[in-house]
């Protein structure tokens, strides 16, 4: 397997669902054949495994789940949480009812929930994630219509899809398909219109590119063109089918994410990066499309990594104040976030004992998944960034 699946990282899906939908709707409510094994009209698996969010912790963060550990991937869209748990299982938790539901994984007759789901995103009223119904049953997209009461698998040739991403009606994901083009090493980065039912290839370099991010007509993802550990920032136009490097050098930069004219990504030109994969002294740094302006958003020599940008807030997983184990996970993390109208920095998360990481912003709510990496437990928590620029 390749470096790029290797690396130690925690993979969000993130993107705004602009109607408000909420974990409430009926679960059962489309009359359309089935044209995925049954699944088609489980959405919703019974009734809520917990109502109320009522826990907040020293610093008035909010606690968001309760009925699992999230693991594998969490999104935050208007009202809706959506995360993965470790045993593969899809939730959502309704910040406005309070109720948390789990979502089918499988048809109802195999118990509608003996399926995977992991990496979840959700936009108006679409949740995407990777999976299988059964286990012996090649790896694929689900989608879920929560206007619609649906779920299905749409008709494409995946092999291997992952780290799905949405907005609107587009979803962006990597796929191994064409894998054998360099022994394995080739995976490409794919276009799905949910309202035309038409999949474009948008990649075609042979070597891996990896880890999209979408905002209406942009595409961004890290490029391996130049090889393992000189990952650089490629940009792709839909309406102009033009592309650009964001960064060209043999510096490693990578884990893009996209708010409209804005780009966010780690950069180690200031830092170490190891032929074992780790790295000292990441940062964040913000590329403005429109002008070409480049702007280094964090100057500490600890790590700031894995940025995500929304609005006039970028926020990022910091090890500042932390330490990593000695297999690179984060044992000890906080989350840091930048206000791009006051140009300050302020540390949002505090502990010192958790691993406190991978912020999602939308308007002034931030959540963030706090962990104790001895035990494995851990949850979801929402920050109102309001309290630190009221």
């Amino acid at each position: 397997m390749s470096a790029i699946f290797n690396r130690v990282r925690i993979v969000l899906a993130v993107f705004l669902s602009t109607t408000p939908i909420g974990c409430s709707w009926s679960t059962n409510g489309g009359s359309d054949a089935s044209t995925d094994d049954g699944t088609n009209d489980c959405v919703f698996l019974g009734e809520p495994v917990h109502r109320g969010l009522n826990e907040s912790n020293e610093k008035g963060a909010l606690r968001l789940s309760y009925g699992s550990i999230p693991f594998l991937g969490f999104d935050f869209g208007g009202d809706l949480i959506v995360y993965s748990d470790i045993n593969a299982q899809l939730y959502c938790v309704d910040t406005k009812s309070g109720l948390e539901w789990k979502l089918c994984t499988s048809a109802p007759k195999d118990g509608g929930g003996n399926g995977s789901r992991i990496y979840p995103a959700v936009s108006s009223g679409i949740i995407i994630a990777r999976g299988y119904n059964r286990i012996s049953e090649p790896v694929a997209l689900f989608l879920y219509n929560l206007h619609k009461g649906k779920q299905y698998k749409p008709n494409l040739p995946f092999f291997e899809p992952n780290y799905p991403r949405v907005d609107g009606n587009r979803v962006v994901y990597l796929d191994r398909r064409y894998w054998t083009d360099l022994g394995g090493q080739n995976t490409e980065i794919f276009l799905y219109d949910i309202e035309t039912g038409v999949e474009t290839r948008l990649t075609t370099q042979p070597m891996i590119q990896a880890f999209p991010a979408i905002s209406g007509d942009r595409v961004v993802w890290e490029d391996y063109r130049k090889g393992h550990f000189c990952e650089e920032i490629v940009l792709y136009d839909l309406a102009t089918k033009e592309y650009r490097n964001i960064t060209d050098d043999l510096v490693r930069q990578f884990s893009p994410n996209i708010d409209g004219d804005l780009i966010v990504w780690t950069d180690l030109r200031n830092g170490e990066s190891r032929t074992n994969g780790s790295y000292t002294n990441a940062d964040v740094y913000l590329y403005r499309i429109s002008t070409g302006e480049l702007t280094q958003i964090t100057t500490d020599p600890g790590d700031q990594e894995y940025p995500f940008i929304n609005g006039k807030y970028i926020g990022w997983t910091d090890l500042r104040h932390g330490r990593r184990t000695s297999s690179g996970m984060y044992e000890v993390s906080n989350v840091f976030v930048y206000n791009l109208e006051t140009r300050e920095e302020k540390q949002v998360t505090f502990s010192t004992t958790l691993s406190e990481c991978c912020p999602v912003i939308r308007g002034d709510k931030l959540v963030y998944q706090s962990y104790d990496i001895n035990t494995g437990k851990g949850a979801l928590w929402l920050v109102d960034l309001k309290k630190y620029w009221p």
